[in-house]
């Protein structure tokens, strides 16, 4: 069998027949394959030979075991899918298959209504799934911001709030429980004023000292929770505000289809052939429109295939490549993991099948035996042997505000402790309230102050009598 010009057979003319079918009664089938690796690529030996391999011909030698008819290569030579031209022909792989010089094209092709109208498809099981995006290498510079928004940026806004609501409620808290405490000191009463108390719980936050020590149980609960909560807060802020500093924002150097578009000083690297290409022709989107325009003119555009035969150091790294993710990772490898879309991808999957000749007899027996690659979890398999990459790509530093969510446990602290201190003072008065008051007897007035007077004189225990109703009176708010 002979080749047509604008092919090229490599190998054997002929794949071994499988070993169930007599080799006279097997159909060979003309295999329209193209350089694009790990999909179908071929490499030579050290002997000369040549040896083709890839997923879609590990594929290709299932389907022939199954369905029993052999097989020739026919290597592609300049564009591979196949483009329509202004007077309605087609070129690659669509071309041959129009004309019915070859019976499969062991690629993946999109459906779409103008293929369809010149070609047929292995349409019952996709032989794989992608998606296609603009992607563009990401740039890393060091944040910046204001003063304030760099000192508060590592707390969120609620945090800030619940932090504020804890000053506010703590300092009452406090001045509560030091004026209800039956054991505390009036000279801590009179210390510990309102402002005092907001003084003292504002130099908590500072990590400043109080006051005074508050003597009763239910002031150190209040003490000890509050400045356990301002650690544990001082810390985590501290933390937060370093990884801020040393942090980087990562953007990419494009943003939008529009300027891929129009700023050509970036390279594009592109398959001219796809059918997402076209599909741009047809877009609602005006940028998708101007993008393909710029394809179709060539303006800074390089082709796939130079990818594909060069290698990945022909890509610089500041092109745009429009490609499936899959094919991305497989070219550039750890480079793709500073790659991102342009735009937002919503990630939807679109089949891909392998391309016929209308009219191919088998037809039916390939797609049967297709699903039944794909039921025995045989198809995923040799994807995976292909295309799983082994690497892993290690993601950019953040450091996101921390909200009220991610310190509930901190800021609860506080409420238990203050909690716990009302709950004590509580318990506190209730004791005190079972017990019997025993109020102590007024030392006697000095004895140079009334002489002994106080004994006969009746003014003088007048004066004693005045000063022990006064006592009294001073004590009895405490019962």
């Amino acid at each position: 069998m002979t080749c047509p010009a604008s092919l090229q057979c490599l190998g054997p003319a002929e794949s071994p027949p499988p070993p169930s079918a007599a080799p006279e009664a097997m159909t060979t089938l003309r295999v329209l394959v193209g350089e694009d690796p790990p999909f179908t690529y071929h490499t030579t030996g050290l002997d000369g030979n040549v040896t083709s391999a890839g997923y879609a011909i590990d594929v290709l030698k299932v389907l022939a075991k199954e369905v029993g008819f052999r097989y020739q290569l026919e290597w592609m030579q300049g564009t591979q899918f196949g483009v329509q031209l202004e007077n309605g022909s087609w070129t690659g792989m669509i071309r041959q298959l129009q004309d019915g010089g070859a019976d499969l094209a062991l690629s993946w092709f999109a459906l779409n209504p103008s293929r369809l109208q010149v070609m047929d498809f292995l349409d019952e099981v996709p032989i794989r799934t992608y998606w296609n995006a603009l992607f563009v290498r990401q740039t890393s510079r060091f944040q910046t911001e204001s003063m304030l928004g760099a000192l508060t940026k590592p707390l969120g806004v609620d945090v800030w709030l619940s932090l504020l609501a804890t000053l506010l409620v703590v300092s009452l808290v406090l001045w509560l429980v030091l004026r209800a405490s039956r054991s505390e000191p009036p000279e801590s009463r009179r210390d510990y004023s309102p402002g005092a108390c907001l003084l003292s719980i504002y130099g908590g936050f500072m990590m400043q000292g109080y006051v005074r020590t508050p003597a009763s149980a239910a002031g150190r609960i209040v003490v000890i929770s509050h400045w356990a909560m301002c650690i544990i807060v001082y810390a985590t802020y501290t933390a937060q505000l370093a990884s801020f500093l040393t942090a980087t924002n990562v953007s990419p150097l494009l943003s939008s289809v529009d300027q891929v578009a129009t700023q050509t000083q970036y390279p594009l690297v592109v398959d001219k052939t796809s059918a997402s290409v076209e599909a741009m022709r047809l877009s609602s989107d005006a940028a998708y429109r101007a993008l393909y325009r710029r394809i179709i003119h060539n303006d800074n555009v390089l082709d796939m295939s130079l990818m594909a035969s060069q290698g990945r150091d022909v890509v610089p790294d500041d092109a745009v490549l429009y490609l499936d993710y899959d094919r991305l990772v497989y070219y550039l490898r750890e480079r793709s993991c500073l790659y991102q879309p342009v735009v937002e991808v919503n990630y939807k999957h679109n089949p891909a099948y392998v391309g016929a000749r209308r009219g191919l007899p088998q037809k039916p027996a390939l797609n049967r035996a297709l699903r039944k690659m794909t039921e025995s979890g045989l198809l995923q398999r040799l994807w995976k042997r292909h295309f799983v990459s082994s690497f892993v790509c290690e993601q950019a530093a953040v450091a996101p505000s921390l909200g009220a969510d991610q310190l509930q446990a901190i800021l609860l602290v506080v409420p238990f402790g203050t909690a716990a201190a009302l709950l004590w003072v509580l318990a506190e008065c209730g004791w005190r309230r079972c017990q019997p008051r025993q109020i102590p007897w007024p030392p006697s007035p000095p004895a140079e102050d009334l002489g002994w007077h106080q004994y006969i004189d009746p003014s003088a225990r007048a004066v004693i009598g005045r000063r022990r109703n006064a006592w009294h009176r001073a004590n009895s708010k405490f019962d």
